[in-house]
């Protein structure tokens, strides 16, 4: 639905409903919601990311930074092509996340996940409920650190999700 991408590039977003991208035909991937990648900037600010495909957000690679502020990311769903994904927020690969006042609902595999050396997500003020499993029954973690990526969460609730609320996975993370 949106895309900043490579360095320089700025987004801003304000008073915005986002719903229902599908997966790309051909491959049966990507239906995100908001991607930010590249050394992309990009602010959002009450937006709300509704039945998406893979991830509502998504924030990829060193230098790209990400501000959201009263958002709700709800009802994501798998990829078509595999049946992975359907995370309410992804921040990768030295990604930098700041969230405030965020709620993630209802979606599929992860609620919010950082992963990879050099990805923060801090997270402030903020909820990640009924996270399901993927189709396949895998998975279905609230809040999740993994491969050395840091999160910092102040004033956070975690509840009904459904493996675990909060997972940290690899070494430093």
């Amino acid at each position: 639905a949106l895309l900043a991408a490579d360095a320089g590039t700025v987004l801003t977003v304000l008073d915005v409903v986002a719903r229902e991208t599908v997966s790309e035909a051909a491959s049966g991937d990507f239906g995100r919601g908001v991607d930010v990648t590249a050394g992309a900037r990009a602010e959002l600010e009450r937006v709300e990311l509704t039945a998406h495909r893979d991830a509502a957000v998504f924030a990829d690679g060193s230098s790209t930074s990400l501000v959201l502020a009263d958002l709700v990311a709800r009802d994501t769903q798998t990829r078509t092509s595999d049946g992975g994904g359907g995370t309410g927020l992804l921040a990768q690969h030295a990604a930098q996340v700041d969230v405030t006042r965020v709620v993630a609902s209802r979606n599929h595999e992860t609620g919010m996940v950082a992963t990879g050396i050099g990805t923060i997500l801090t997270l402030v003020d903020s909820v990640v409920r009924d996270t399901q499993s993927r189709d396949d029954g895998q998975l279905g973690h609230g809040l999740e650190a993994a491969g050395g990526a840091e999160v910092l969460a102040e004033r956070v609730l975690l509840e009904r999700n459904r493996e675990v609320g909060v997972l940290a996975s690899g070494a430093d993370s």
